[in-house]
């Protein structure tokens, strides 16, 4: 790419507003996900609890160009908002995000004017590490966060909604099958994550330069709506690009058989999404319950990590 030499002599205001065009729109993950639980003795990614990490915590690389651009890329770069505290199913769930696990030492951070989607990774099966329901309101806790920022989608993974299709009545859900419904029904839309999530590996400067993963590569984890089919194959045809890999076993080697396993894989599981909204909601409650949107999850690693 050439060098365009006379940016500095720019207006400062000019400036200051294409470092902030260059700024990564990034999922906001909550919590971390199972990955032995979700992706098998033998996970696609190795790092892809790096991943989380880089996409929650790690600030924009805008942020390393040089002073003005540092200065563009943290003015709202924030730690997760604090729950009130009148509301203590909110702070435990908080509490239990913020200062467990790996992030002990630093709190999840968000851009509250770039996020587009909050991510809720978690469902009761992925909450296994004691034998008692989660502590706090994780769902709760993941609507009002999106609360705080504008224009700001919701997003869950279709195993949620599964939980109470197949187990109704598991101690280990923090609410009843009505609960539930009434819970959900204080939003319009949800956006869900109807399958595993899809890992790309390779190049770092080949994925940067498509852009699918920010402008300067530094938003690893995007969320596609099954019906920006040209956004879906863009991503499939990355993985498919000589010194990348897209990491998920259905996929054939040849790029059309990829493009239509994964149609085929969607139609299944939009089908079964189908199914579990009838079963938790009723045949007859389309009226009042949320719109739910199917969509895809991509994870982007630089690191040699994908099984050959």
């Amino acid at each position: 790419m050439a060098a365009f030499h006379l940016f500095p002599r720019l207006p400062t205001e000019l400036r200051i507003e294409i470092w902030r065009l260059c700024l990564p729109r990034r999922v906001l993950e909550l919590d971390y996900q199972r990955d032995d639980l979700l992706l098998g003795p033998k996970p696609p990614c190795a790092k892809n609890a790096a991943l989380t990490d880089s996409n929650t915590r790690i600030p924009p690389a805008l942020s390393r160009v040089n002073r003005e651009a540092r200065g563009v890329a943290l003015e709202s770069w924030q730690p997760l908002p604090e729950p009130p505290s009148d509301s203590p199913d909110l702070a435990e769930w908080a509490s239990e995000i913020i200062y467990g696990g790996a992030w002990l030492t630093q709190s999840p951070r968000v851009d509250r004017h770039r996020a587009q989607v909050v991510h809720l990774n978690w469902a009761p099966t992925q909450d296994v590490d004691a034998d008692w329901p989660a502590q706090g309101d994780p769902l709760r806790y993941a609507m009002w966060v999106a609360d705080q920022m504008p224009e700001t989608e919701i997003s869950i993974d279709a195993s949620l909604l599964e939980e109470f299709q197949y187990r109704p009545n598991s101690e280990m859900h923090p609410w009843t099958r009505e609960e539930f419904g009434d819970l959900v029904r204080r939003r319009n839309a949800f956006t869900v994550v109807v399958l595993d999530p899809l890992f790309i590996h390779g190049d770092f400067h080949k994925a940067a330069r498509t852009g699918l993963f920010g402008l300067l590569g530094d938003a690893p984890v995007q969320i596609v709506h099954v019906d920006e089919h040209a956004r879906l194959n863009r991503f499939v045809e990355l993985g498919g690009n000589e010194g990348m890999r897209l990491s998920h076993d259905p996929f054939e080697d040849r790029l059309k058989d990829r493009l239509q396993a994964l149609s085929d894989r969607l139609k299944d599981r939009l089908q079964e999404l189908r199914d579990t909204l009838t079963a938790v909601f009723g045949p007859d409650d389309n009226d009042v319950a949320p719109r739910f949107v199917p969509a895809v999850m991509f994870r982007y690693c630089p690191h040699n990590c994908a099984p050959k």
